[in-house]
């Protein structure tokens, strides 16, 4: 029974630890002789962070599947090879290595271009993720739309909500604000028809229409939305909605001139990156917290924490290097940040231009407008 509900219960209806609880029960051997109910595992501790014990799943199925390669039935033996690779493109986007993930990506669509629409829109949705840092604009804009028209025949499930919410990732990223706002409301009908507000996509599209609101200065909307969801963002979010939550979170702190709240937030992500192993979100909430202590004034505690940071290092530091596009990217905006709070804009400004540069050859928007208005500090 579980196997011929695994993937339903996880794909359509959103319930990993429904499907983690039942699986308590059972021997750990079972999971492979049913490679079906593997891959569904695999998928619901990747939802869950657990993504240690989804490597190490994802690794015996593979060698299950060879094997078992010449006893197992064709089409299983295709769909648990399909299952396992997707979800090695989902394991490489969840602990950020998007650059990687993006070619998987690529590699499996171009695979697997007779898998099921559910698998599409989930590699879709990944598409989409890792375009945000790879700056690969353009795929993430078609990556979204697929999701939207592959999900929108899922109009009851997990799924669809999904499709939704990158929907509105992508609409952010272009600073279309009313568009992403439809975009996580309709991600939040969908959910609510078969699943608790509370679910994986129910608390994404949640987190993320709170930001819209944010910026749409509705602060008192943004604040309810959010009262319920620390868990989630601290726990089983990916990187840039994690980052999103915490940098709401605590602006809504600094809104009520409580800049302590608002620190220990980004702080507590901080810890929470950190045991994740989440290096750019690391950065990124390293970044914000310099900027608001820049904000109120503390540029001795900014310099500070930027030199903890590595943020000081110079350009060609082998870290760096190897480091993702936004990373390298976050380097120089703090430090034409900390050159500004210096006084010294003939420093900043060449820096602040090749930003400019980077978010126009790209496409970014939002992120253009974000640049455009450091510059004319």
């Amino acid at each position: 029974l579980i196997a011929d509900i695994a993937k339903d219960l996880v794909q359509v209806s959103g319930e990993h630890w429904t499907l983690l609880r039942w699986l308590q029960r059972l021997p750990d051997e079972y999971v492979l002789r049913r490679p079906e109910i593997g891959a569904a595992v695999s998928w619901s501790l990747l939802f869950s962070r657990e993504l240690s014990r989804a490597r190490e799943l994802l690794g015996m199925l593979d060698e299950y599947c060879e094997q078992q390669a010449n006893q197992l039935p064709p089409e299983l033996l295709r769909q648990c090879r399909r299952d396992v690779g997707l979800n090695r493109c989902f394991l490489e986007a969840a602990e950020d290595n998007t650059v990687h993930a993006s070619q998987l990506l690529k590699e499996w669509l171009a695979n697997n271009p007779d898998a099921e629409k559910r698998d599409m829109v989930t590699a879709y949705i990944l598409q989409l993720y890792s375009s945000v840092s790879t700056f690969e604009t353009e795929l993430g804009i078609n990556a979204a739309g697929s999701a939207v028209a592959v999900g929108e025949q899922f109009t009851a499930g997990f799924l669809a909500a999904w499709a939704q919410a990158a929907a509105g990732m992508s609409a952010m990223q272009q600073a279309n604000l009313a568009a992403a706002a439809r975009h996580f409301r309709k991600g939040l009908e969908y959910n609510s028809r078969n699943a608790s507000p509370f679910s994986y996509v129910g608390c994404l599209n949640t987190v993320l229409l709170a930001e819209v609101c944010y910026e749409l200065n509705d602060t008192a909307q943004a604040e309810a939305l959010l009262a319920e969801h620390f868990e989630y963002i601290d726990n089983q979010s990916v990187v840039d909605i994690a980052y999103t939550g915490y940098r709401v979170m605590a602006k809504l702190q600094f809104a009520h001139e409580n800049l302590e709240a608002g620190l220990k937030l980004i702080r507590l992500g901080k810890e929470s990156a950190a045991r994740a192993d989440l290096s750019r979100l690391s950065a990124m909430l390293a970044a914000l917290e310099i900027r608001s202590l820049l904000l109120a004034g503390k540029d001795t505690e900014a310099q500070q924490l930027a030199n903890e940071s590595g943020f000081n290092e110079p350009e060609g530091a082998l870290p760096l290097q190897r480091a993702s596009p936004m990373v390298r990217e976050l380097h120089k905006e703090i430090k034409a940040e900390l050159y500004l709070s210096k006084k010294l804009p003939k420093h900043a400004i060449p820096l602040l231009d090749s930003l400019v540069a980077s978010a126009e050859e790209t496409a970014r928007q939002r992120r253009l407008v974000d640049v455009l208005l450091l510059r004319a500090r």
